[in-house]
């Protein structure tokens, strides 16, 4: 290529049309009328909204077409171009293949349906934006569907799980309850069957040591002494009470299944558990409890219940009685205090609940004999 550019014959101060014909590019009209390849990106630059950038694939190309008409630079703006930018290095870094594509005869596009279809670099922007956006849309969609059925599907099998505990807690306490009745159906007919029977009797003699017995006479002088030995009847009202007070606590802890607001369960041996039941409402009732696995059901056996208004540490028992201690101490504090309390002394509570059962037990066994003793 030559150093300098070649002079212009017709009308070197104005740009000219030139129509390109098949076979030619912007390489080689640029070698031709200019004498070096390289002003083809300045042929380009002035010709941009005629010539289109296209791709085969693997490279991008400018694209011409036979019969397109393009300006060609003067010669004046051939020499800037010339001294502005062709150096050392613009050789080496310039893209021949982009310009050297040539015009083939089957490249003649109608200009309308050409100006029908240009599409500015913008316009592809905003569509590549769009089409992106959408798909985001899409897959957002998709999600929070999948997101929905998942919660559906977890809350399905929540209330299955709920009705089904609650199916076995009912056929439990049913079961619980008629062996309940049935053990004082028996205890009752018992009681009917001894107070319909003939008193036993013990007659004892009191004579002197060296008395001789009268034998015309079947008793002593002495009246004698006579021990009512009649099963003692059954605290029905002692009995009633402790049932009912029984029942109340087990319609509570049936409750707190069924309540609005947080259970916990945690399991400290195969025979006691720590139950925590909290309301969702701000301030409302707390309560933490510790039972045992006794009589076929949970009896509670310690309990921390925290309302508004006050807040009691309560001690129960197998008869139904118990007792209690107010505590001054904040919510947090008692929440925090008797889950570490259950934690580490679950074991004495136990043993202080079966120890006062058994008391209980004994004196019930060994209360008719005191009054029979009471009697001789």
């Amino acid at each position: 290529m030559q150093n300098q550019v070649k002079s212009r014959s017709v009308n070197a101060g104005a740009r000219i049309k030139h129509t390109v014909k098949a076979g030619e590019s912007l390489a080689s009209i640029a070698l031709r009328e200019y004498g070096d390849a390289r002003f083809a990106r300045l042929i380009l630059t002035i010709n941009r909204g005629e010539v289109a950038n296209r791709c085969d694939g693997f490279n991008n190309y400018a694209f011409i077409f036979p019969s397109q008409i393009l300006l060609l630079p003067t010669t004046e703006e051939a020499q800037i171009y010339q001294r502005q930018f062709f150096t050392e290095t613009s050789r080496a870094k310039f893209d021949l293949a982009h310009y050297a594509r040539p015009a083939m005869p089957s490249d003649i596009i109608p200009a309308v349906v050409l100006n029908s279809f240009s599409i500015s670099n913008n316009e592809v922007d905003q569509h590549v934006e769009l089409e992106s956006t959408a798909k985001k849309l899409e897959a957002a969609k998709l999600e929070q569907k999948q997101a929905a059925a998942a919660r559906e599907e977890q809350l399905r099998a929540a209330k299955e799980r709920a009705e089904r505990v609650k199916a076995e807690f009912i056929k439990a306490e049913e079961v619980r309850l008629a062996a309940e009745q049935e053990r004082q159906d028996q205890w009752q007919a018992a009681s009917k069957l001894a107070s319909q029977r003939p008193h036993l009797h013990l007659v004892a003699e009191n004579a002197a040591p060296n008395q001789q017995p009268d034998s015309n006479s079947h008793f002593n002088s002495n009246p004698p002494s006579t021990i009512d030995m009649t099963p003692p009847a059954a605290p029905q009202q002692a009995a009633s009470k402790r049932e009912s007070q029984r029942r109340v606590e087990i319609a509570d802890d049936h409750e707190l299944f069924f309540s609005q607001g947080t259970l916990e369960i945690t399991s400290l041996s195969h025979y006691c558990r720590l139950m925590k039941f909290e309301a969702m409402e701000a301030q409302a009732s707390l309560m933490i409890k510790l039972q045992v696995f006794d009589q076929n059901r949970w009896q509670t056996i310690a309990s921390y219940v925290v309302q508004k208004d006050a807040t009691q540490r309560l001690a129960h028992y197998s008869d139904g009685s118990f007792d209690f201690v107010n505590l001054e101490l904040p919510r947090a504090v008692v929440k925090e205090l008797s889950v570490s309390d259950f934690n580490r002394n679950w074991k004495n509570y136990t043993k202080v609940y079966f120890n006062h059962k058994e008391k209980t037990r004994l004196e019930q066994l060994t209360g008719p004999a005191k009054m029979m003793l009471h009697a001789v």
